[in-house]
């Protein structure tokens, strides 16, 4: 092989060497931004490296950290690399390396309100409430994150909803789509006296008001809207082409109405039902239903 054969093939290595490197310092990046956890042993699986090194160190690893947290510098990205504490009791290809974000009181604070008034609302199961809660703490700091869930322990702790309060997530995500693809549905629901029907509609608008979700639909584009508890639709069946909406609901006029603040005293009261039972209890919770022995009558006791 000549001299000039041997000055290409280096080049050529040199090139596929930077080539690789340039893709393992993308992919750590993207890893570490999907809140992975690396680990020096991760990352030589991440590179398909081996190590004869005996202490575990690598100048490559630490060269694609130190680019990565140059770049969260320079950039002024709101997440910044953890480095490991020193402990000699885990070994160097052990410690965990991740982005974490950084500190910011006024997203804290926003964050704990957040979680105050959704925990107020009684809006989920108890499952689903936690799950939507810990999406909130995930977006802070860690050390935000512990003032976190101290804020809203007591809160958390004493959520009450509706025993029967079915998963609601993905359904809410499902009629988002619908709405903003002006989409129809054929679904299954369920009204107060437990009877089922399909139905066929457009979602227009979805709101929340007083501890349910409700979707506001129409049968037909010039027909009346119809209001439907999102808690009530057990099934989603079919999702159809629709049509942009030749009328809106308009939700600033429907929320022109009398709230009342609780204060004073707590009372035990009762009164006669005449609607659903099952809508008194779950408006009410912890009340209680009987039947009056001499009227026949459903009685409340919240």
């Amino acid at each position: 092989m000549t001299a000039k054969q041997k000055a290409e093939d280096a080049e050529t290595k040199s090139k596929v060497d930077n080539r690789a490197g340039i893709e393992r310092a993308i992919e750590l990046t993207m890893r570490l931004l999907k809140v992975e956890k690396i680990t020096y042993n991760r990352w030589l699986d991440i590179a398909a490296k081996e190590t004869k090194q005996p202490n575990k160190k690598d100048r490559t690893f630490w060269r694609n950290l130190a680019d990565i947290e140059d770049q969260l510098d320079k950039t002024h990205y709101n997440k910044r690399l953890l480095r490991p504490k020193r402990d000699p009791n885990i070994p160097n290809a052990e410690k965990i390396y991740q982005l974490v974000n950084c500190p910011d009181k006024v997203r804290l604070v926003s964050m704990i309100a957040l979680a105050h008034i959704i925990l107020a609302s009684r809006a989920l199961n108890k499952t689903e409430m936690d799950q939507l809660v810990t999406t909130l703490q995930s977006t802070l700091a860690l050390n935000e994150q512990e003032q976190f869930k101290l804020a809203v322990a007591g809160d958390q702790g004493s959520y009450v909803t509706s025993p029967r309060r079915p998963p609601l997530l993905a359904y809410l995500g499902q009629i988002t789509a619908a709405i903003e693809q002006h989409q129809r549905l054929v679904f299954t629901y369920q009204n107060a006296e437990g009877e089922s029907k399909i139905h066929e509609a457009q979602p227009e608008t979805l709101f929340f008001d007083t501890y349910y979700f409700y979707v506001v639909m129409r049968l037909k584009p010039e027909a009346d809207y119809l209001l439907f508890r999102l808690d009530r639709i057990t099934a989603i069946k079919e999702v159809k082409s629709g049509a942009v909406p030749q009328q809106h609901f308009r939700l600033r006029e429907y929320r022109q109405q009398t709230y009342l603040l609780a204060m004073g005293e707590p009372i035990v009261f009762s009164f006669k039902c005449w609607i659903s039972p099952q809508t008194a209890l779950e408006r009410f919770p912890g009340s209680t239903e009987k039947v009056d022995s001499k009227t026949g009558d459903t009685v409340i006791t919240a």
